[in-house]
């Protein structure tokens, strides 16, 4: 529920008000909308009433059906969803664990948290959605942050338009998992001072992409599920680290790899975004444990790869818990990394400008705090 919204409302009124205004505009009744879309006697009701929403899938075709703007609907139904709840239940959670919410993240003011879509079976609601994204080790390790954050679905932030997310991210956002399953990573993933290689050939797919699964949200499962096969084609491509020569395409046994780095914030051109990503789901749920480690950024102002030994033996429970990632990229000061930058093969002019300015924007907040860059 946002914060304007009244305690004693029922938990979807505004969402309710917004469906029964556009079927009274449209002049049709409710046993009318509910036989057009096969919905069962009273389901309209209880939707208009604000007792509760449909699935995604349903809540598509009401908006079609009474010409309502989809996305402006999305945006109307985030706002009825607990994010309070959310926030308290991370603060709750790492308190259990015997620690005390910090006030910053290393000097970063995060406040949202970017997740992609890792369940199998597709969400039927939006509370679903940002409820149940987490994956066992993201879990494992979330509370450690000690941080409490708003929770975003990735496709969700896709649908929302540029005004709207201007207005929702106006602070430091962490963006969770690979660009091969996050639609916010291939975006932060650009300019992050660290990111994934993703080949030129796909970086134009992406674009046709994106587009069509906004079209396909709520309305063909199997289609996005195409749809995101295609970008998982993007794993295995290797990384970009200014402070090493070339492409890292690393591999060993037992071992994943990952990234941890400072980016560019895609909306808001003052503020910060972290990428946090592995390989695979270990790593990535290693690069929170990462975050989580006291003064990580120390040594490594930007972030940068790192490595963390994956041991599959053990039991699930005891196999997190063993995670332990140190940083593979070497330490390095700011002036060191924006020389590197100029002379990387794969360090565009564009990408050096945009760094060029990331690394003013974290070299005031160091000394901020009263750190040497």
């Amino acid at each position: 529920m946002s914060d304007s919204t009244s305690h004693s409302e029922k938990p979807y009124a505004r969402l309710g008000r917004l469906i029964r205004d556009a079927r009274t505009q449209a002049g049709l009744k409710q046993i009318e909308v509910q036989e057009a879309l096969g919905l069962a006697p009273g389901t309209l009701a209880h939707w208009e009433a604000g007792d509760r929403v449909g699935s995604t899938t349903q809540m598509r075709a009401v908006c079609d059906l009474l010409d309502i703007d989809f996305p402006h609907f999305i945006n109307r139904w985030i706002e009825c969803e607990p994010q309070p709840q959310v926030r308290d239940g991370l603060k709750l959670l790492a308190e259990d664990m015997g620690g005390q919410m910090r006030s910053d993240l290393h000097g970063f003011d995060v406040r949202t948290l970017i997740m992609g879509d890792r369940r199998d079976s597709p969400a039927e609601s939006v509370a679903d959605i940002l409820a149940l994204q987490v994956s066992i080790g993201d879990l494992f390790f979330l509370a450690e942050l000690q941080r409490p954050m708003q929770i975003w679905f990735d496709k969700l932030v896709d649908l929302l338009s540029p005004e709207v997310l201007l207005r929702r991210f106006e602070h430091d956002i962490l963006v969770l998992g690979s660009p091969a399953v996050n639609l916010a990573a291939r975006n932060v993933n650009r300019k992050a001072a660290f990111r994934f290689h993703v080949p030129p050939d796909m970086v134009e797919l992406e674009g046709r992409l994106r587009a069509e699964l906004k079209e396909s949200i709520g309305r063909s499962t199997e289609r996005q599920d195409q749809i995101e096969r295609v970008i998982n084609a993007n794993r295995g491509h290797g990384f970009i680290d200014p402070m090493a020569s070339g492409i890292s395409n690393l591999s060993r046994s037992n071992m994943e790899y990952g990234i941890l780095s400072v980016s560019r914030h895609p909306w808001q051109s003052d503020r910060i975004a972290i990428l946090a990503a592995g390989q695979k789901g270990p790593s990535t749920a290693a690069a929170l444990r990462l975050l989580a480690r006291k003064g990580c950024f120390e040594n490594h102002p930007l972030g940068g790869l790192f490595s963390v030994s994956v041991p599959h033996t053990l039991e699930v429970i005891d196999r997190w818990e063993a995670l332990n990632p140190e940083w593979h990229t070497r330490p390095y000061t700011l002036d060191e990394y924006r020389d590197a930058t100029r002379r990387h093969e794969h360090c565009s002019a564009e990408f050096v400008d945009d760094m060029e300015r990331l690394t003013t924007t974290v070299d005031e907040r160091r000394r901020r705090r009263g750190r040497r860059p």
